[in-house]
């Protein structure tokens, strides 16, 4: 039985509206989840994740082993405002992640660095119908 995709992250994946050749950020990548799902749309792009947590980040490349063996996905055990990201992304994206839920003035200084030229901070919401 392949194992369960929280409905939170199926739906952020599907708002990204992920393109062949995007290179996507997400931060708080957890066990790769996401990461599976963006690899699954991807033709030449690639998908970074990041995660501060080395055990989730065991999971990540456990469940992403292919897509990091091909190059469609990376992982770095680093928290954000640490992060030194070598590439521009066309997105950048979190679920859940509390690191913007008090005071992200590094973490969000780290994303407009790596954004893309042209690509703005935008946000969107989604709520389980459970709660």
């Amino acid at each position: 039985m392949p194992p369960r995709v929280p409905a939170r992250l199926k739906w952020a994946v599907d708002v990204l509206a992920v393109e062949p050749r995007d290179r996507i950020l997400e931060i708080g990548c957890g066990r790769g989840v996401a990461v599976e799902l963006i690899c699954e749309r991807l033709g030449t792009g690639r998908v970074t994740g990041i995660d501060r947590s080395p055990i989730a980040m065991a999971a990540a490349k456990s469940r992403n082993r292919s897509h990091l063996h091909s190059g469609k996905a990376r992982r770095l055990n680093v928290a954000l405002a640490d992060a030194v990201l070598d590439e521009r992304f066309d997105t950048v994206f979190a679920v859940n992640v509390n690191v913007f839920w008090l005071g992200p003035e590094k973490e969000l200084a780290v994303i407009r660095q790596v954004l893309a030229l042209g690509r703005t901070i935008e946000g969107a919401a989604w709520r389980d119908p459970g709660d």
